[in-house]
């Protein structure tokens, strides 16, 4: 069955900016890095921000992807991924939605790994890394030891983490993003998150 990912977004109440930053995502992660061996990642997805359980007002929507890869027996080694994003609020009484910020991150040490399982060539888990977010827009900026845990859930093999909504969740020191903050970190849309996450120890490329 094809999906039409314009609707599957709209349906999902993201609006035209998401639709919007599609494109960019793609195009960022059209080359992939694909580790010869270790563990590869690949994700893309969108994030709010607020406490548990609530929507925050505004409400702080982001949508960022990546991929790379890393050697899950070297915790606190360095690492190779990144990619794009692009945080707005959101209702807005009509599209353009003004960004708030947008910009690439780079993935910097490996904190964490877990697998729970595999099916095919995928496998699902969770990954936790430290990560530095560079700011484009509105202005150039970098924040530096921002915490990034990414969650890959494989539902039709019966592997789900448990507790866990697939996609990102997104902790940025020295903001109103940091754990304990208000709004708090940016984490998955629940009930089952919007967007993908994939881990693979299968060598591609």
């Amino acid at each position: 069955m094809k999906i039409d990912r314009r609707e599957f977004l709209k349906k999902a109440g993201l609006g035209s900016i998401a639709v919007a930053s599609l494109p960019t995502l793609a195009n960022a992660l059209a080359k992939p890095a694909w580790a010869q061996g270790g563990t590869n990642f690949t994700f893309l997805a969108v994030g709010r921000a607020g406490p548990a359980g609530t929507l925050a007002q505004p409400a702080h929507t982001m949508a960022m992807g990546g991929q790379g890869s890393f050697d899950p027996s070297k915790v606190g080694s360095q690492m190779e991924g990144g990619g794009p994003f692009n945080h707005w609020t959101a209702p807005a009484a009509a599209p353009p939605v003004p960004l708030i910020a947008s910009g690439t991150w780079k993935a910097r040490l490996l904190v964490s790994y877990k697998q729970i399982g595999t099916y095919g060539v995928a496998a699902a888990g969770i990954l936790e890394m430290v990560v530095d977010i560079f700011r484009l827009v509105p202005s150039p900026a970098t924040i530096r030891g921002a915490t990034l845990k990414v969650v890959g859930n494989l539902g039709p093999a019966g592997f789900v983490n448990p507790g866990e909504i697939a996609g990102y969740t997104l902790s940025i020191p020295g903001t109103d993003f940091f754990t304990g903050g208000t709004p708090g970190p940016f984490r998955p849309i629940p009930p089952d998150g919007v967007g993908i996450a994939l881990f693979t120890t299968v060598p591609l490329g």
